[in-house]
């Protein structure tokens, strides 16, 4: 059979572009075009890649320079001395990623008692986007110790790994000691302190559930109206929830550095990836220290963001991916579905309960992240694929926990759910949509008494948060708090070059790249443009955000993100208390 298909958006709410990473959905255009900036080649004087601008201008990345952009002139290449740049209004749509014609051709040939089945399947006139390229040559080429020195030293001139500027390190990190009342150990870092929680520790296994773009607006509980979650919002009802939880970013390795290791992602960066893989304690190392072991569970290549890599050196036993997996349950180039995902860790954890020793397992789910695949059973349950697929999510979701709860271990199972990141639901209210960072946080399971708490928290107090629920002491070193013993007078995060901080009246916003600020009253969860920006309110946000940014990036760089002891530099304006 031979079949062809053509599509057109017709009507969007608005007439909006729909943006993703790689895909865009635009009016008069191909359901998700890809969508990127139109490499033109390399220059071959120096090396550096060269992209055509939405002007038709040529740009070049001053690789061995700069480390920016430069304008690219075909009659001078080796001239790299005129600035330029390459921004989102760059980017253009590079192709369809639907195919126009697809079919198959099956045959069976029959001798005596032997068949012989072939099946042919093919399909065309679409582009691919391959996205894991990159990720799989870093990976092979970390093994070489030349490669390994050169990128590493390329790594710190990266736009996104620049120095912050926010405020004077020093200055940053005597204040983040103010705000979290700490006072640091000798030798180990200027936050560090004791935890040694009263009484026996509960020897409770820990699932934490990271939902792939799972914005609290997408809720019932939070005005949702469209009947996605009865699940999650059943649940939150039954947990120690918090109102006001944010994300520290807005990609998935954002949330996944910030919830495990108590660091908050600072802009864009990828904080897992380098040519040397950084180290971190946090909730897997304290855990193994324990006596847990400790299992993380992903759809797609292990290779991922260098999560293998990451997680293995930073406190996981076992990594489980795509390839682990089936290759026919592979539903997409983010590998399997969430579905399959939930139903492949219940015999694992299974085994792992009957020896006895608790653990800790993470699963981080994919269904809610483009490209959509949606089951036929929930394709009436929503208007559009981005809330169907929602559906989805939250229906896998109930079947895993229903199906852990009839396990011996899940009754004795402390469970975090937590949205990695949101996405924009709805209209956006300003510069930066909550929805982007506004996640469910959710503690359910035995000793745990039902209750919304209305604080301000983050992805980073989930750690020391698990940690006291479990009565585990140990050495902290990172910028979490205890949720349930300690409050923030404000949470902060960021989007891309974008940070925020807020609390129940205000709301301060700061472009990074623009060095621009917004500022916005807060009132029944209205946002609005601030009648006084001067106001001490804002003053007191923009201190908050700009000190504990600044403060990560000062630890980071120094190291103090283990408790491997070391002094500091000869050099280093750090204060030791």
């Amino acid at each position: 059979n031979f079949s062809t298909v053509k599509n057109t958006v017709k009507e969007l709410y608005g007439g909006n572009d729909i943006i993703d990473d790689y895909t865009i959905i635009r009016e008069g255009e191909s359901y998700r075009s890809l969508y990127g900036y139109d490499y033109y080649g390399v220059n071959m004087s120096n090396g550096n890649p060269i992209w055509r601008k939405a002007d038709g201008s040529l740009v070049q990345f001053d690789t061995f320079g700069d480390y920016d952009y430069k304008v690219y002139d075909p009659s001078n290449p080796e001239d790299v001395s005129k600035p330029s740049s390459l921004t989102s209004a760059d980017r253009k749509i590079l192709g369809s990623s639907m195919p126009t014609w697809f079919g198959g051709w099956s045959n069976t040939v029959t001798f005596r008692d032997f068949d012989l089945n072939v099946f042919f399947r093919f399909s065309g006139g679409n582009k691919v986007m391959n996205a894991s390229r990159q990720s799989t040559l870093l990976n092979n080429l970390g093994v070489n110790p030349m490669f390994c020195l050169l990128s590493s030293t390329f790594d710190d001139l990266r736009p996104e790994n620049r120095t912050l500027h926010l405020l004077p390190s020093q200055q940053a990190v005597r204040g983040a000691q103010q705000l979290l009342g700490r006072q640091g150990i000798p030798g180990l870092s200027p936050l560090a302190r004791e935890v040694k929680p009263e009484g026996q520790p509960t020897g409770q296994n820990v699932v934490m559930i990271l939902m792939e773009s799972m914005s609290a607006k997408l809720m019932a509980r939070f005005g949702h109206t469209g009947h996605l979650t009865p699940f999650l919002d059943s649940l939150y009802t039954q947990s120690l929830a918090f109102s006001n939880c944010y994300s520290s970013g807005n990609h998935t390795n954002h949330g996944l550095y910030a919830s495990l290791y108590a660091f908050p992602s600072i802009m864009f960066r990828n904080a897992m990836k380098g040519s040397n893989i950084p180290r971190y304690d946090g909730l897997p190392t304290a855990l193994q220290q324990a006596g847990y072991r400790t299992l993380f569970f992903m759809t797609h290549e292990s290779q991922y963001d260098n999560m293998n890599a990451f997680f293995r050196t930073n406190g996981y036993d076992e990594v489980y991916a795509q390839e682990d997996y089936p290759r026919s349950a592979r539903v997409n180039n983010f590998g399997v579905s969430d579905g399959f995902l939930f139903s492949y860790a219940l015999p694992v954890l299974r085994r792992k309960a009957a020896s006895g020793k608790p653990f800790f397992a993470t699963l981080l789910t994919i269904s809610n992240h483009p490209p959509y695949v949606v089951p036929e059973a929930f394709a009436r349950r929503a208007a559009t694929p981005e809330e169907q697929i929602v559906a989805y999510a939250d229906h896998c979701l109930r079947q895993f926990i229903t199906a852990a709860l009839r396990e011996p271990w899940g009754r004795n199972t402390l469970f975090v759910l937590v949205g990695d990141h949101g996405k924009l639901v709805g209209k956006p209210e300003g510069e930066l949509p909550e929805s982007y960072n506004h996640v469910p946080l959710l503690f359910f399971g035995r000793g745990i008494t039902p209750q919304e708490r209305t604080d301000f928290v983050g992805q980073i107090d989930i750690a020391p948060t698990v940690l006291g629920l479990l009565r585990l002491p140990y050495v902290q070193h990172d910028f979490g708090i205890d949720a349930l013993r300690e409050q923030r007078p404000a949470i902060f995060y960021s989007a891309d070059k974008t940070i925020a901080a807020r609390n129940d009246s205000a709301l301060f916003v700061y472009s990074v790249e623009h060095n621009r600020t917004w500022c916005y009253d807060l009132h029944h969860n209205q946002c609005t443009p601030a009648r006084n920006p001067r106001d001490a309110a804002f003053t007191r946000l923009r201190h908050y955000v700009f000190t504990m940014l600044q403060a990560a990036e000062s630890l980071v760089q120094q190291g103090y993100t283990t408790r491997s002891t070391h002094a500091p530099s000869s050099g280093s304006t750090e204060p030791r208390s």
